[in-house]
């Protein structure tokens, strides 16, 4: 293994081949690895000249890719003899060395797989570019999972290797019936040799496997391999009918496009996670494990209900998952349906189809794939008997049939309602009536003796317990013995005793004192005392003037003590410069101390800001707002500030001012439109005679030089693939240059390129 092909330093050998070796290179101009591709076909001298001649078409043609799914060519020429091609460095593993170690691939991987082929497929073909040399180790799969198509733009080398080699190159054996014969090819030759890597994908055997090469090539023209679902029943018909269409010999009758193939097996991924319909299939080809997939499946729909039965009775939903895989690695077989066995005893008839059974083992599907959910509540069922009496229980060795089905009981241990009902009525009949009526009295003897203490304390607080007295002393005086004569030591009473129509003031001397006393404080209540409050006033910050009821004082500031307050509501209003105006409504008793305590918000500035075009993000001191223009920021810190308007594919710009609370600004500026950047081309190089030349004719010239050397560099965002000192080529615009360089400052240039001008940077980068 050489150390050293033209600047180019060899660190390892990656594959090699009769007519090309590939290394693991550095390249110390780029300051990159790469892969470095070396062609050493037994040729003629003019069969080489013809080979670079179409490799350096192929190679022109490529300028045109830019997907991630496509391996970059930087170039191709003649190093030391050699014809050498310096591609894109990918770490990963090709489809070749998987189908080499057996690995076997899921549904999912097909997916992913053939998705990102022919995203780079249709890519290319939309720029009318073809690979002439597809094969399974043009397929890499890198170690993020991003499949990269390796080969584009120097596949023509493929073709005259095949045609030169007196064995049967690998690349021969994929190539489309159109390309062997020599006719004009389109986007479905490619879709053709994915045909043939998707069959050996999913059958793990070769399309065509002649074994020289004019036996590849007449099966690839006239001959049709075997049909995946032949070589294998257990793979899903509508994949091998899938990959049968991509091989087909008329390229009208293929797949038209990597997009359509895709949505056929993107289909086929759904289908192969729903159950397909069985499809019968002679006894004789059943295998004796499959014999016990069927008699498992036979008694299914009894094993459901069993398990919907035990699922109701535990309340919660048991089992293991099954092997059916329904995610990533959803499988690309399809379900073999096996006859029924016929019962001994009953009428002959055709085999009936049992449920399908997917190829994982022969698992039926678990109890987490059911349908049916248990019942979120527990059912009751009241007996239909009048007997109070609970049902017998039946033993559980006289349990018919129908217990395999139901779940544990619960009539027995909790009765209905009526039953319960029953129950009580029972034990009341059993209560002796004496003990009734004990009761009954006693409760009548407890709510008289409640009413009687109720009654007298009313009519003891009732108002006319001053008259009540009265009344009684004058109807006592005017009562007469009941015999109707007067009896002794009355007499004089009687003659004395005022007439009933005018009373003496005596008889008023009989009202309560009690009640006497009370009238008077009722009637007289001492006047209350007024005392005034006080009140301290504060804020943060302190210095706010205070206004009080709308009266105002210029001493009266923050912190305040104001006395003399009647009691009552009062307003009170605090302003200070640069801050909101607070206003507070305060409730000051009797000889009460009242406090105040507010918080200042500072007055905010506002800041007007649009651009043109509209839609760019604003920044404030650096950090993103959050908002797009037109927009309105409320700025709460005074002093100065930077406003940045950033906008993708325009210029930035920024502006600087000094911000007062309560202040109002505004900013409006023109963006300007940055250059493309997709059409910069590298000058310089032993590979300029592919890139250079008169493409760059009215762009203009930029020089990068830094000291120290190899700082990188990127144009509006886009590094650039060499280091500093570069050469490149800009169409006229408005660019950003930004030199980066670990353990230095960075650096940024605006330019504006003119048409065939030329711009010359030259930084000397300071250490951090």
């Amino acid at each position: 293994m050489p150390e050293k092909i033209g600047r180019f330093e060899i660190v390892s050998e990656i594959a090699h081949s009769e007519s090309a070796r590939v290394y693991k290179a550095f390249d110390p101009e780029a300051n990159q690895t790469i892969a470095l591709k070396v062609f050493h076909p037994e040729l003629a001298p003019e069969q080489a000249t013809a080979l670079e001649q179409r490799v350096l078409e192929e190679a022109e043609a490529t300028k045109a890719l830019s997907s991630h799914n496509i391996a970059l060519l930087y170039g191709a020429g003649e190093i030391e003899g050699q014809f050498c091609a310096a591609v894109e460095y990918i770490q990963g593993k090709s489809v070749a060395s998987m189908l080499a170690q057996q690995d076997s691939f899921s549904m999912w991987d097909l997916l992913d797989i053939i998705r990102q082929t022919c995203q780079a497929l249709d890519h290319a073909h939309a720029r009318k570019v073809l690979h002439y040399t597809l094969e399974p180790a043009k397929v890499l799969v890198s170690w993020d999972g991003t499949v990269k198509i390796l080969g584009f733009g120097i596949s023509t080398m493929g073709v005259f290797a095949a045609q030169a080699s007196g064995q049967v190159p690998e690349s021969l054996r994929y190539m489309s019936p159109e390309q062997i014969q020599g006719d004009p090819l389109d986007s479905r030759s490619n879709l053709f040799s994915l045909g043939a890597i998707l069959y050996e994908m999913v059958t793990g055997r070769k399309a065509f496997a002649g074994t020289d090469a004019e036996q590849v090539r007449q099966e690839i023209t006239v001959g049709m391999p075997v049909a995946p679902i032949d070589t294998n029943p257990k793979i899903y018909p509508e994949l091998s009918a899938l990959v049968m269409k991509a091989l087909a010999k008329a390229p009208e009758h293929r797949y038209q496009s990597g997009q359509e193939l895709v949505r056929d097996l993107e289909q086929c991924k759904e289908n192969a996670q729903k159950p397909a319909a069985p499809r019968k299939m002679p006894q004789a080809a059943v295998a004796p494990g499959d014999n016990e997939m069927a008699q498992s499946a036979v008694s299914e729909e009894h094993a459901r209900l069993r398990l919907k039965a035990s699922a109701a009775a535990a309340g919660a939903r048991t089992g293991t998952q099954s092997g059916v895989d329904s995610g990533r690695h959803a499988t690309m077989f399809a379900a073999v349906s096996v006859p029924e066995k016929e019962k001994e005893a009953g009428p002959a008839h055709p085999p009936a189809p049992v449920p399908e059974v997917k190829g994982n083992g022969g698992k039926r599907p678990s109890f987490s794939e059911i349908d049916s959910l248990p019942p979120l509540k527990e059912v009751y069922v009241e007996p239909s008997s009048p007997d109070p009496e609970p049902p017998p229980q039946i033993p559980p060795q006289a349990a018919g049939p129908s217990t395999v089905f139901s779940g544990p009981s619960e009539e027995a241990d909790k009765p209905s309602a009526s039953e319960l009902a029953k129950k009580v009525v029972a034990e009341i009949r059993k209560t002796p009536p004496k003990l009734f009526l004990y009761s009954i009295g006693a409760a009548a003897c407890v709510i008289l003796l409640v009413l009687g203490v109720i009654f007298s304390r009313v009519r003891s607080e009732s108002p006319d317990d001053t008259a009540n007295p009265v009344r009684a002393a004058v109807s006592q005086n005017m009562q007469e013995p009941s015999s109707g004569q007067p009896q002794a030591g009355e007499a004089a009473t009687s003659i004395t005793r005022p007439q009933p129509a005018a009373p003496t003031p005596d008889v008023i001397s009989v009202k309560p004192k009690r009640a006497h006393s009370r009238m008077a404080r009722v009637a007289t209540p001492p006047a209350p005392v007024i005392v005034p409050g006080q009140l301290t006033i504060n804020s943060t910050p302190e210095g706010a003037q205070v206004l009080v009821d709308g009266h105002h004082n210029p001493t009266w500031v923050t912190p305040f003590d104001l006395g003399g307050l009647p009691p009552g509501q009062h307003i009170v209003s605090l302003s200070k410069p640069g801050y909101v105006s607070q206003t507070r409504t305060i409730d000051v008793t009797s000889g009460s101390k009242s406090f105040l305590m507010t918080q200042l918000a500072v007055l905010s500035a506002t800041a007007l800001i649009s651009s043109v075009p509209p839609g760019a993000q604003v920044f404030l001191d650096g950090r993103a707002t959050g908002r797009v223009t037109p927009a309105q920021i409320q700025v709460d810190k005074a002093g100065d500030h930077i406003f940045t308007v950033r906008k993708q594919g325009y210029l930035e710009d920024s502006t600087t001012t000094n911000l007062q609370p309560g202040q109002s600004f505004q900013y409006a500026p023109v963006l300007r439109e940055l250059g493309v950047t997709q059409d910069i081309k590298i000058g310089g190089g032993r590979f300029k005679r592919i890139f250079g030349g008169g493409d760059t004719a009215g762009m203009g010239t930029v020089s990068v030089k830094t000291q120290p050397k190899g700082a990188q560099v990127s144009v509006n965002g886009h590094v650039l693939d060499k280091g500093s000192p570069v050469d490149f080529y800009l169409n006229p615009g408005t660019y950003i240059i930004d030199i980066t360089l670990s353990g230095h400052k960075n650096a940024r240039r605006v330019i504006n390129v003119d048409r065939n001008g030329k711009i010359a940077i030259d930084e000397t980068l300071e250490s951090e």
